[in-house]
């Protein structure tokens, strides 16, 4: 039963995948109790420009193999 794959591969990424939400939700509302609640405007920016970096490394690296 502990060799299916539900158990081995889903499971641990739904979990994460749930802590990871948990945590965006957590900090947001620590921001806004400490009134920085401006900080997440920004953030959505700089997610924003991390996406298009890792975009760009990956498609250069994909490139170089080629």
């Amino acid at each position: 039963m502990w060799k299916s794959v539900l158990i081995q591969k889903t499971l641990p990424l739904t979990v994460s995948y749930l802590l990871l939400i948990i945590a965006a939700i957590s900090l947001d509302y620590l921001f806004h109790v400490a009134h920085l609640s401006w900080i997440g405007r920004y953030m959505g920016f700089v997610g924003t420009t991390f996406l298009v970096f890792s975009f760009g490394y990956s498609a250069r690296k994909k490139k170089a193999g080629t």
